[in-house]
């Protein structure tokens, strides 16, 4: 079970941390019953003083779960009726990008694409191959390492290629993220109302 998965993201100009500190699973007469769902708590970081909200999810699908589906569990998400405080350990801003390297995609969200190098096992073991990292300034959990044939080649990509490049990127770590049937997404709003 992912005890304490953590997310850090941005609604609007708000901050949240969203963390899963329990599981469940259905009764069952089993030795080892397996998990199903767990419990999601969603703290504001801007606003300390404010209650933290609470939703049941399928179990392993906090990081994985797209933005959109993640907003909207937060809207459907209950007061849980106290403060749940929580540190934002892997905070996706990034004070050291230079302005000019962040774009936005489609829904809005800031992005920034660095230079990187990759480590995969080659035929004669470990080596080193270049890559990107492609990562959500407003997400924490939406980052992807992306490997290219040289050097080169995303800066290649970027003054000739058509559509955006760096847009192709951001919405191939996108199709990575799932988002939540909306069966769930209804099945939370009555669960916890």
């Amino acid at each position: 079970m992912a005890l304490y998965d953590h997310r850090v993201f941005k609604v609007g100009d708000r901050w949240w941390i969203a963390q899963v500190h329990s599981g469940s699973s259905l009764v069952s007469s089993a030795p080892n019953p397996r998990i199903t769902h767990e419990r999601v708590h969603f703290s504001s970081i801007d606003h300390e003083t404010e209650n933290s909200r609470t939703a049941e999810i399928p179990a392993g699908k906090l990081r994985r779960m797209s933005n959109r589906s993640l907003k909207q569990l937060l809207a459907v998400a209950t007061d849980s009726g106290y403060r749940f405080d929580m540190y934002p350990y892997n905070a996706p801003w990034d004070d050291e990008q230079p302005p000019e390297r962040i774009f936005a995609d489609k829904e809005g969200l800031q992005w920034t694409i660095r230079p990187s190098t990759a480590v995969r096992q080659g035929v004669h073991g470990p080596e080193s191959v270049p890559a990107v990292e492609v990562v959500c300034l407003d997400d924490s959990a939406l980052a992807r390492q992306v490997l290219m044939d040289t050097p080169e080649t995303y800066q290649d990509a970027l003054r000739v290629a058509v559509p955006d490049i760096r847009q192709a990127l951001v919405e191939e770590v996108k199709r990575t993220f799932e988002d939540l049937p909306a069966k769930w997404v209804e099945k939370i709003a009555t669960l916890d109302a």
